[in-house]
């Protein structure tokens, strides 16, 4: 069933502004970014259940599945009149069409796409995140590729009033980017300009952008390069021109608006509505944007539009007023001029809820079995994350960078070249010239490994730093852009941050790490040199190193990774589990659960299952469709599997 949730403005450190209103529906999983679609209507990015979204303004849910669709993120409307989006999951590029027809591109330039946006010359821009570059599909589907910035991670792109396409870079290399519809690139920097999101044209001819590593300001540029910025608290995500002459953008738990002399306002969500992602124009005056965190689509007012809307009940089929959730579409898959084509499927299977076991002989075979169980198809991700088998130290941060990267993380001997089991695995899941991220130093993993990928025909992208605590800002920093959410974990051990990963990974959020109760130095240069990222702090050791992030703690630390999950996941359609008292198995797991639509909880190996657990999953009966055990009977008892199914049941 599919409805409306109408809230009050809530004060969130500045003027309050706008009626929010949020809707919620079993179709919407991890929505991304959004667009206002040629027929009014706004279509959105499921990003966990591979499929695309349309709501209309008096919400009605429309969900669209296809061959093809992978792992969607940023999505707009092209010059044919369909909606284009990125498929991270498989290296395409997607279309489909009002009448649910999806099409899908696929090109070797294509790498980890996101980002997209109609250009001046008809086409549709989009970032190629894993090269650095910037790539250009025509409505045919004739696909170019453009340098980019050089160093620095591209984030976000806009077209300009000056008819080039504007773009974001954050990492090594924070600037705003310019691209000529010919390829030309130009590139600003500015002191005020620290890890910039997302960016948009403004009423008054400039460009406006998100700074997330400004105090949470917001920036402006003009198409000469000329930098401002407007501190704020919150760091914020996507920004879009709104129809009152304001620019809106998403922030932590809260909608902002800043009017072109500077004045900010905001107004507050509910909690759990931290991971706000997409904002947009909706035909009826409104701003709507996507809400990850709550897995809902919101709406609020901005004066030019009023009240809210009532989302129907589902069940009428989506027309003739009887409204509700549908499903439809049917699809096609264009390579190298070759089309295929398919009939979509959809809707939603009831019945038993099973819960599965992934395992293998040992825990880097148990990672090699958890890996087709998120990418069943071959060469179907985007990259791969390997970490060290034997110690859990720089695989901590790893679950998001698996997430964001649409990979599996796999595990490896940290002395010598590729276990053969995970070679080979690869090879299945990984298309030729893709990433493998590999975690740590060479004290980590050989450099045998990166000369034998390599040599594989695989580009490697090694994250390390001089412990722990650095490599994890390395994966926030190099893996994932500096994102404006981060969750704290003890790095003294792995519970904590075992569960902080799926919830990082939903979050689209990075996972640092405290030595204990001490912020570690790289840590606090990291938080320092980011002042308005939203920060939580999982655990008890955590809480106490940095006592001004929202803490998320529980009895121990079965009832901290449930209480994790409550946070992070709302309406979670699977669960993941894995042993408290060893590692490896939930690194795997934690990448396949958030996949799968739920978080990662922890379980006494020998039993009984926590009470907190069995809690979790009598609270989200209605949503849960199934669940994933990882590691053997040795890892986890048999028992403990049959009151998990048993929990399930209920």
């Amino acid at each position: 069933m599919a409805a409306w949730t109408v809230r009050s403005p809530v004060a969130a450190g500045e003027t309050a502004v706008g009626v929010v209103s949020t809707c919620t529906d079993p179709s919407i999983s991890d929505p991304y970014g959004i667009a206002a679609g040629p027929d009014g209507a706004l279509w959105f990015t499921n990003n966990t259940n591979n499929s695309i979204g349309r709501i209309t303004t008096d919400g009605v849910v429309t969900n669209f599945t296809g061959a093809g669709i992978s792992g969607p993120t940023d999505i707009a409307t092209g010059s044919d009149g369909a909606l284009w989006f990125t498929n991270g999951g498989n290296n395409s590029i997607g279309r489909i069409g009002t009448d649910g027809v999806v099409s899908n591109f696929v090109d070797p330039s294509i790498a980890a796409p996101r980002a997209i946006v109609a250009g001046s010359d008809g086409a549709l821009w989009f970032i190629n995140y894993d090269t650095k570059t910037i790539g250009r599909i025509t409505t045919g589907g004739a696909v170019s590729q453009y340098p980019g910035p050089g160093a620095g991670l591209p984030q976000a792109m806009a077209a300009g009033p000056d008819s080039a396409l504007w773009f974001t870079v954050g990492g090594s290399n924070d600037s705003i980017g310019r691209i000529t519809t010919t390829g030309a690139v130009s590139s600003y920097t500015s002191a005020a300009i620290a890890s910039p999101q997302g960016i948009t044209s403004g009423p008054d001819g400039a460009m406006w952008f998100d700074i997330t590593g400004y105090s949470g300001s917001i920036g402006r540029i003009t198409t000469g390069g000329d930098v401002s910025a407007y501190e704020g608290s919150g760091g914020g995500w996507r920004i879009a021109a709104g129809p009152d002459g304001a620019l809106w953008f998403t922030e932590g738990g809260a909608i902002g608006r800043i009017t072109t002399d500077g004045t900010r306002s905001s107004s507050g969500l509910p909690s759990g509505s931290s991971a706000l992602f997409g904002i947009v124009a909706g035909s009826d005056g409104a701003m709507w944007f996507t809400a990850s965190g709550t897995n809902s689509i919101g709406r609020i007012t901005t004066g030019v539009s009023t009240g809210s809307v009532n989302c129907p009940v589902a069940g009428g089929g989506g027309g003739g007023g009887g409204g509700g959730s549908t499903t439809g579409g049917s699809s096609t898959t264009t390579t190298g001029g070759t089309t295929t084509g398919g009939t979509t499927t959809g809707g939603t299977t009831l019945g038993p809820k099973p819960v599965t076991r992934l395992a293998g002989a040992d825990r880097i075979a148990t990672a090699v079995a958890v890996s087709p169980a998120s990418f069943p198809d071959a060469r179907s991700a985007g990259a791969v994350v390997l970490a060290r088998s034997d110690n859990f130290a720089d695989a901590l941060a790893g679950t998001p960078l698996a997430a964001a990267k649409s990979g599996p993380l796999l595990l490896n001997p940290p002395f010598g070249g590729l276990d053969g089991r995970v070679e080979t695995e690869i090879a299945r899941v990984l298309p030729p010239g893709g990433t493998v991220w590999v975690l740590g130093g060479a004290a980590a993993l050989s450099t045998i490994v990166d000369a034998q990928l390599q040599a594989d025909g695989y580009r490697v992208a090694r994250v390390a730093g001089r412990d722990r605590y650095a490599t994890a800002v390395a994966v926030a920093h190099q893996g994932l852009g500096d994102p404006p959410t981060v969750l704290e974990a003890t790095g003294l051990n792995f519970p904590d941050a075992l569960a902080g990963g799926a919830a990082a990974a939903k979050a689209h959020a990075a996972v640092l790490l405290t030595a204990g109760v001490v912020m570690p130095t790289s840590t606090a240069a990291y938080l320092g040199a980011h002042p308005g990222d939203t920060r939580y702090a999982l655990g008890g050791p955590a809480a106490a190193a940095d006592p001004s992030a929202t803490s998320i703690v529980g009895a121990d630390r079965y009832g901290t990774a449930t209480a994790v999950a409550n946070g992070f996941f709302s309406a979670p359609t699977a669960i993941g589990a894995a042993s408290g008292t060893t590692f490896p198995d939930a690194l795997a797991g934690g990448a396949n659960a958030v996949r799968a639509g739920g978080p990662l909880l922890l379980v006494d190996p020998s039993g009984p299952l926590p009470a907190s657990v069995q809690a979790y999953i009598a609270d989200n009966a209605t949503s849960l469709a199934e669940g994933w055990l990882y590691g053997g009977a040795s890892a986890v008892g048999d028992d403990v599997l049959a009151e998990l199914q048993q929990a399930m049941s209920r």
